[in-house]
Parts: structure tokens; sequence; C-alpha cells
């Protein structure tokens, strides 16, 4: 006799396809006996905030207002659903009004946090709903062993240790990967956004006179103009994994919350065959092999050592890290299919 299919809702976007709750979605529709919509009440609060000054005013100023009315709409859609699991990233937009009405029904609350639970360091990585709701939720889930430890020590919470993955098919793959040695661009590259410590190390290589190019939003607010240096915007979809392929080198460079862990260039960077210069950290060992898969930096000149000698390797050396690269992903199960099977096992064991 069949069980009963589970019902899960989960955080989502029709508004933004790159979000990871997405990727999830996506995977959780083609799993057998599962039933799944997306969040709706996040991109009405998101539509908003683009749209509307004044929301962003009411947002600023009044935020527990908003957010409280806003939950209406998630609150309804869990009525009209009836899951047996919430899975929320982050949750900055969701009440605890909200969680204890739901937690009453005797739902099964998740929460998935990208960046770190309790720890800021940027304005968006997380507000006090996050922080206050931390008790409130059935399970929690985390990408970085540092952070599944410190939510033991701090809140006794036995967390989930779910690292990032890749969304790259097998076709894709074929039709994006580096072909040949005229598609390559011998030269540094770096794919984000800013902060100060990513400029400094970026002013840092051009003062070392290493050519980088680098792709984000208000990257010139931060870096020294300089000849070594090519800022242009965000890449997205196709475009995106094209450039993390075609350079010879992609640099990879830690939030303070990513420390010996990892990100997800961690593993975009090798599903495309890129080769991912990455910081030392304990996760990064453990996923991929130092100087076959990819190579680690420990420092700033440790840095510059090895990009140098990255690109002064021939076509024919890179490709062979570039493949290693590739077949380590695929072989080791480091997709978003392969991350959302292991959380289906750990709903279906909780």
């Amino acid at each position: 006799m069949k069980n009963n299919p589970t019902r899960i809702l989960i955080s989502g976007s029709k508004l933004n396809s790159n979000v990871l709750g997405n990727y999830y979605y996506n995977h959780l529709c083609n799993s057998e006996n599962v039933i799944v919509e997306k969040l709706k009440f996040h991109d009405i609060h998101n539509n908003k905030l683009r749209k509307s000054f004044i929301y962003r005013l009411l947002f600023h100023f009044f935020p527990r207002f908003l957010i409280k009315r806003n939950n209406k709409n998630f609150v309804r859609q869990v009525a009209e659903f009836s899951p047996n699991y919430i899975v929320v990233f982050k949750g900055s937009e969701i009440s605890l009004d909200s969680l204890k009405i739901i937690k009453d029904k005797g739902i099964k609350l998740l929460n998935y946090n990208l960046d770190h639970p309790f720890e800021y360091f940027s304005k968006g990585s997380g507000n006090k709903f996050v922080r206050n709701a931390i008790p409130f939720y059935d399970k929690h889930i985390t990408y970085s062993k540092e952070i599944q430890k410190q939510l033991l020590e701090t809140y006794k919470i036995k967390a989930l240790y779910l690292p990032f993955g890749y969304e790259l098919e097998e076709s894709k793959f074929e039709e994006l990967k580096l072909k040949d040695k005229n598609n390559e661009v011998v030269k540094a590259c770096f794919v984000g956004n800013p902060d100060s410590n990513r400029a400094e190390i970026i002013n840092g290589l051009a003062d070392k006179e290493i050519q980088i190019v680098v792709f984000g939003e208000n990257w010139n607010k931060f870096l020294k103009t300089s000849s070594y240096i090519e800022v242009y915007p965000q890449v997205n979809g196709d475009a995106y994994w094209e450039t993390l392929g075609k350079y010879r080198v992609q640099i990879n460079i830690f939030r303070p919350h990513n420390i010996n862990s990892h990100n997800m260039r961690t593993f975009e960077v090798p599903a495309i065959g890129g080769i991912m210069l990455a910081p030392k950290s304990l996760e990064h060992e453990i996923f991929f092999k130092n100087n076959e898969d990819c190579f680690i930096y420990s420092n700033f000149n440790d840095l510059v050592s090895k990009v140098t000698y990255v690109l002064n390797l021939s076509f024919e050396e890179a490709s062979i890290i570039r493949k290693n690269a590739r077949k380590k992903s695929v072989s080791q199960g480091y997709s978003y299919a392969a991350r959302t099977q292991e959380l289906l096992t750990y709903l279906k064991n909780t």
C-alpha cells in the first residue's frame, strides 16, 4: 500500500530563477510521492520593495508592522496547502507570531540559513526576526560544519549538515563548457559582489601586476583605477557558467561566515570545469584535492604565487585540472539533485 505523499512548502521565487530554493523545489517536483509548493509571500514582499518607494520607507521604519501584515498571506497559504513540512531559507520576513500559529498545527518547521543564523556581517545577512526565531524551528540546516558546531554550543540544536552544490545538467555542461584553446581567456577572474576584504585582495593582485577581470555590481566604489583590473556587470544564466569556465582561474574569496567552510562557488566553478583557486579550509580540503581538482591558498602571498603558477600552465596542463574538477563534482554527488535527496531522506527520518 502506497504511503500518503509528503507535502512540502519551500521558499522559492518566480521573480528570480537563481535562488537556491528554486533548485530544491524543481528536484522535489520530480521526486516520488512528494507534493511541493513554493511559499508565495516572499515574492509579494520583494515585488513591493522593488516597485514602491513608500513601501521601502515603511519597511525601513516599521518592519514589524509590514511583516505582520504580509505574514497573513503566509499563514493563509499554509492553511490551504496543509503541508507536513515547511522549509524556510533564512526567514528574515517571518514573524514569531506566524511561526507559533504554524507550530500549533503540528507542522514541522525547518530553517536553512545560507549565511550565519546569529552572527551578521552585512545588512542583508540577518536581522532580529532571524535570530529570535531560532528556537521556534523544529530543525535547522546549515552548509557549514563550523556553524553546525556553534548551533549546538549556543542553542543546543543538532543541525543537519547540507553543503551547497551546483545546478548544471550534463547537456547544459556540454553546451557551455570551454571547447578549445581559442575560447580560453588566460586571466584571473572573480565573480561576485564587493566588500572591503574582497576589494583589498583584488587591488593587491593588481599591485602585483596580475590581470584580473571582475564581474558584479557596484565594484567601482571599491576598486582603484588600474590597467590590471577590468570590471563588468553581474552575469547570470548561461553567461554565468560560460564566465566561470572560460577564464584560466577563478578566485574564490570567503565572506566572514564562510571561514573554514565553503561557499556556492566552491561547487559551481568545478562543475563547469573551471579552475578554482580557493581559500584553505577544512571543507575545501575534504571536497577537492589540492593541485589536482583545484588549487588552495593559505594567505595573500600564497594566492599571488598560485595565480601566477596557474596562469603559466600550458592549455593542456590546465585542461587536466578542468577535467578532474568536473569528474570529481559528478562522481561525488555534489549536484543539487543529490542534495535534494539528502534533504528528503532527512525529512522522512525525523
